[in-house]
């Protein structure tokens, strides 16, 4: 059984809130620049970096990895606490947690190894799928990113135009997130 198939049903341990109060605080300070940094379209590297420095990105990595052994409900409950301070902070991480999952899961133990000391030791993950490293190994994994991915930018641009000619719906707003 994979780590991902023991995760599923269950919901968070009963250490749960232990592990969850050694973030709260940050959440806290990312709600409270969260207002500003949107009216300013201010990209939140700060805030990731906080999160970063308490170790939040290594979650999943067990504690010998230099994570806290979360489970995936730990995981995603986590994710929306902080959701609730700033859903744009959890977009950000979503490639890096998806990444840290592969990784968990890969079945080549040197890639896994690799990735899994990167992570530990403070690395994030973000989300270039244009990046096909091939000494990293990163052409396997985006190329099959790649490839079960449908975004089609001029179609949605055309849905949004034409409901806005239409209807006189304004099209949604859109976040973009960079890479340090």
């Amino acid at each position: 059984m994979s780590q991902t198939d023991a995760g599923w049903g269950a919901g968070p341990s009963g250490r749960y809130e232990s592990l969850a109060e050694r973030f709260r605080p940050v959440f806290a300070e990312i709600r409270a620049t969260a207002v500003e940094r949107d009216r300013e379209r201010r990209l939140p590297h700060a805030e990731i970096g906080w999160l970063r420095e308490a170790n939040f990105t290594t979650l999943r990595l067990a504690p010998d990895a230099g994570g806290h052994g979360a489970s995936l409900p730990e995981l995603f409950a986590l994710l929306i606490e902080l959701s609730a301070a700033d859903s744009n902070v959890t977009n950000a991480l979503r490639a890096h947690f998806g990444f840290t999952e592969d990784a968990l899961c890969s079945s080549s133990p040197e890639w896994r190894a690799a990735w899994i000391a990167r992570i530990g030791a403070g690395e994030t993950i973000g989300s270039g799928v244009s990046a096909v490293k091939v000494g990293a190994g990163l052409d396997r994994y985006w190329r099959n990113a790649r490839t079960i991915t449908s975004h089609n930018p001029r179609l949605y641009r055309d849905r949004s135009v034409g409901a806005f000619a239409i209807s006189g719906e304004a099209p949604p707003r859109q976040y973009r997130v960079g890479s340090a």
